[in-house]
């Protein structure tokens, strides 16, 4: 009995740990693909078919997720999907950048950008960082030893609308607005 106790206790305090020390992982879907995949066909390429101000209908993120929800493919997507895609819905209906990081591995962050178009930046503590755009909307930056994804400020600019992703903060921009 104290052994599932002891065993219980401890999960419970490394999942407290981890919220404590803002343990951030990548974002569960890769937002612009999925969307140009399974939503463009009716809503355009980056949302160019939707009415002006399109998120301007929906001014909380509970109610456009329940939009998104309808929506062929929307069921595809688990809760925190919904929140990215929310996210970018809110991009594309503002006209601004739309960065996501969507995985790490070996040192790398990989993520999308939308639109394609978009300028990306990446720094950590001052530096600049090099970005590599491989194809289309698809970014990559290579992180130096001693940084963290944590650390990592990313910007995006198309003309005048700039949009800023810390990695500390969310794995993608346009988060909760």
């Amino acid at each position: 009995m104290w052994r599932v106790v002891s065993i219980g206790l401890v999960g419970v305090a490394l999942f407290i740990g981890a919220l404590a020390t803002g343990a951030l992982r990548p974002a569960p879907v890769e937002t612009v693909s999925f969307f140009q995949r399974r939503c463009a066909a009716c809503h355009g390429k980056d949302g160019s078919l939707f009415p002006e101000q399109f998120a301007k209908k929906y001014p909380r993120d509970t109610e456009l997720i329940e939009v998104i929800k309808t929506m062929p493919g929307g069921d595809a997507l688990n809760h925190e999907g919904l929140q990215a895609m929310a996210a970018y819905l809110r991009a594309i209906s503002r006209e601004e950048p739309y960065i996501i990081w969507t995985g790490q591995h070996e040192g790398v962050l990989e993520g999308e950008i939308s639109p394609e178009s978009a300028i990306l930046k990446a720094t950590a503590k001052r530096q600049s960082l090099k970005v590599e755009r491989p194809a289309g909307t698809r970014w990559r930056v290579r992180l130096p030893a001693q940084v963290k994804p944590t650390d990592v400020e990313l910007t995006a600019q198309r003309g005048t609308k700039r949009t800023r992703l810390r990695l500390k903060d969310s794995p993608y921009s346009h988060a909760g607005k």
